[in-house]
């Protein structure tokens, strides 16, 4: 910068060295006294070396930059003008110090360009008004978000519901089949000890054809008990893992309800 470098709005002198620290601010073009902001700030912080290397140039880059680097020399009322002037925000002296002919606003905006992909430099330049415009639009889009999740988590909710109330049903349906054969059986066993009370009367193979019958019902009634054990001991497990997910009064009222036709169906099953 024509106008020197800045700390801390004091300007170095560049004959000097001076010891930087963690917080202290660099200016590029600090405006004067009746100004608010420099046109380009930089503050000192700290991080690991391997985060910021890649975006470091290499030192056979620095040694092609400071032998190409171009010179321009001033007179001696343009060196006190720009030392007694102090800071400004005059863009076309800046503009006129060049590396490899690239002009100084343009290496300023490669860092800037750092900065966006590391997070790690601190450039501030006014943007007067679109701070309460962009904060808007990322409290929107926050509220949006959070519209979305609530909306995902009530389906879950009632998917998780609607599951179990399908397993109740199928619940139901095993009760009735149990239900039904046990019917069966018991008119089966009826027929088969009437036929062995008038044995004398029934033929042999009759009677063994029928006991085949009931043995055959009574398997398949065991059969239809065991997979509706397994049914019960399914949901119990599912109501446990969807109260563990899901939390809120509808889930309490589903729940509720649900363990109510639980315990009316098991009280079926036992009668």
């Amino acid at each position: 910068s024509l106008n020197g470098v800045w700390l801390n709005k004091q300007r170095l002198d560049p004959s000097k060295t001076y010891p930087i620290a963690e917080g202290d601010r660099i200016q590029l073009g600090v405006p004067l006294e009746n100004k608010e902001t420099a046109e380009y700030e930089y503050e000192v912080i700290k991080e690991e070396w391997e985060k910021i290397r890649p975006f470091l140039a290499q030192r056979s880059d620095l040694g092609k930059a400071r032998s190409s680097r171009s010179k321009r020399k001033f007179t001696s009322e343009e060196s006190e003008t720009s030392g007694s002037e102090g800071p400004s925000n005059s863009r076309s002296k800046r503009d006129r110090v060049s590396c490899d002919g690239e002009p100084l606003s343009n290496l300023l905006g490669r860092v800037g360009e750092a900065k966006q992909l590391t997070g790690k430099v601190d450039v501030k330049l006014p943007s007067p008004g679109s701070s309460e415009d962009d904060g808007s639009l990322v409290r929107g889009s926050l509220g949006c978000s959070e519209k979305a999740v609530a909306v995902a988590h009530e389906d879950q909710k009632h998917s998780a519901l609607s599951q179990s109330w399908t397993d109740l049903e199928n619940l139901r349906k095993t009760l009735i089949d149990i239900k039904k054969l046990k019917v069966k059986v018991q008119e089966k066993q009826t027929a088969v000890l009437n036929a062995k009370q008038k044995r004398r009367k029934a033929a042999q193979k009759t009677i063994l054809a029928m006991e085949k019958e009931l043995q055959e019902l009574q398997d398949k009634l065991r059969t239809e008990q065991v997979q509706h054990q397994q049914q019960v001991e399914e949901l119990e497990r599912t109501f446990s893992k969807e109260k563990q997910k899901l939390e809120g009064v509808k889930w309490q009222d589903g729940e509720e309800k649900l363990k109510e036709q639980l315990a009316q169906v098991l009280q079926e099953a036992s009668n």
